[in-house]
This record gives structure tokens, C-alpha cells and sequence, in this order.
């Protein structure tokens, strides 16, 4: 499934997770997995999984019914 937005804001990225999570019918039973992008997380804490969200995000997540799985920085695509 691909979407394509004027935008790379974080109201665009909300969007396609509204757009996509009724295209797949409902939240996924796996992981879904995010790097650290700013329209979801505010900070990265150092060597670590911690992050603080942005506060929309966590709203979104929660409200849609699914915890984001982010992926360590610095280390792309592992988990």
C-alpha cells in the first residue's frame, strides 16, 4: 500500500496511519515497527529504548489501539 502526501509533516504522517490502518481493517497483530522520526518522537534518550513522544503521537497510537515497537538509534532496521 502506498500513499502519497504534499507533505512530510506530522499531520501527513497521521493521516496515512488513519488511511492505512482502515485500508488493512483494523490495527496489525504484529510489530509495528518505527525508526526515530520527529513527527513521533521529541528525543531520543541516549544509549538506550527510552524516547519521550510527542504527546499527539502517543495520543494517536493509543486512541488507534496499537504500541509502536522503535527501533534503537544508530542502528537501522535492527531491532
Amino acid at each position: 500500500m502506498h500513499r502519497i502526501s504534499r507533505s512530510c509533516g506530522q499531520q501527513a504522517f497521521f493521516e496515512g496511519h488513519v488511511h492505512g490502518l482502515s485500508v488493512l481493517g483494523g490495527v496489525p497483530a504484529g510489530q509495528v515497527r518505527y525508526d526515530n522520526l520527529t513527527p513521533a518522537v521529541s528525543k531520543v534518550i541516549f544509549r538506550s529504548r527510552l524516547r519521550e513522544e510527542n504527546p499527539k503521537w502517543t495520543a494517536l497510537h493509543e486512541f488507534c489501539g496499537f504500541s509502536p515497537f522503535l527501533l534503537r538509534a544508530g542502528a537501522a532496521g535492527s531491532a
